[in-house]
């Protein structure tokens, strides 16, 4: 079994044959039939983010969590230290930070999940990494409290008794 053109595309790293692939009519959030994964989990393992950009622009959704682990491409990209592509998604106004994968984690957890205090370089990833979450977060309390200011109901479970 082989995998359909746009996650061959990004498996290879080829910019112009996934352009290709989403200019044929690719779905960009069509999930492969060997491991489950959508063209934004495969993406997100890349070091050049314009690939993940792409998907981005074409459609894909942000939190599109992968059948067999639960697993979101920005799960994905902490997994695989690739900061620049979690600054990517942790912009996206509609990702969240909240989804728990099957196995238990949410993606700041990976951050130093399986990181070794001898490789200084990971340390350094997962510092960066870290402050991207905190400034992520700092960002939704700032709009959460200016749409409380206004009245505005922000991630609340409402009943028809409200």
């Amino acid at each position: 079994m082989s995998l359909p053109p746009l996650h061959s595309a990004l498996v290879q790293q080829q910019l112009p044959a996934l352009e290709s692939a989403l200019s044929g009519g690719a779905d960009p959030n069509a999930v492969d039939p060997i491991m489950g994964n959508a063209p934004l989990h495969l993406a997100a393992q890349i070091p050049d983010s314009r690939f993940l950009q792409r998907l981005i622009d074409a459609g894909a959704l942000i939190n599109q969590q992968t059948p067999q682990h639960g697993v979101t491409a920005l799960m994905v990209a902490v997994w695989h230290r690739q900061p620049d592509n979690v600054a990517l998604l942790l912009a996206q106004p509609t990702v969240n930070l909240e989804i728990v994968a099957h196995f238990g984690m949410k993606a700041e957890a990976l951050i130093d999940f399986g990181a070794s205090s001898d490789d200084a370089f990971g340390r350094q990833q997962s510092t960066h990494m870290a402050a991207l979450f905190a400034e992520a977060r700092e960002q939704r309390a700032t709009w959460q409290a200016r749409l409380l200011a206004f009245n505005i109901v922000v991630d609340a479970i409402l009943s028809d008794a409200d």
